[in-house]
């Protein structure tokens, strides 16, 4: 069942102490906008400035707040990884366990690196009405996010065994 909150992009705006809990069991995506704030997980306090991009696949509620006495907003949508397993090549899928345990988490992507910069470009031309069109802008910025960490993942194919 996809909820509103899938391939939806939506902007929440947070007063003072106000919290917004990411709901586990889906990967969320955060863009944070004018002012800074925290995300928190467990009991660590992270920073989260604008044009970061915070992408949560946990199983434990993830919260995002503002810093002391500030308000703040941020964009985030929502997708469920295997309702994306059409769009895998074969050497993706054969990857795809083994990068779904090292995705597990937060990732935290600076604004000073190249695939947040890439994510907040790409947000901007999301539009509303929450169509084919809107969703499909919203599935490049998770290709973005999963191109980069499938780049990032160094280990050999299931199954390879080295000559030595």
């Amino acid at each position: 069942m996809v909820t509103q909150d899938f391939l939806n992009l939506r902007l929440i705006r947070l007063k003072g102490a106000e919290e917004w809990t990411l709901a586990p069991g889906r990967v969320s995506f955060v863009f944070p906008q004018g002012r800074p704030g925290q995300f928190v997980s467990g009991l660590k306090a992270n920073r989260l400035a604008p044009g970061d991009v915070l992408v949560v696949n946990s199983t434990g509620a993830v919260r995002v707040r503002a810093s002391a006495g500030t308000d703040m907003s941020f964009w985030s949508f929502a997708v469920r990884l295997e309702n994306l397993y059409p769009l895998f090549a074969g050497y993706e899928i054969a990857r795809l366990q083994s990068f779904i345990d090292d995705f597990k988490g937060e990732k935290w992507y600076s604004a000073s690196q190249p695939v947040a910069a890439e994510c907040h470009r790409l947000l901007r031309d999301v539009t509303p009405p929450v169509d084919l069109r809107h969703r499909s802008k919203l599935l490049q910025i998770v290709a973005v996010i999963l191109s980069t960490e499938f780049r990032q993942a160094h280990r050999q194919p299931p199954g390879y065994v080295s000559q030595e």
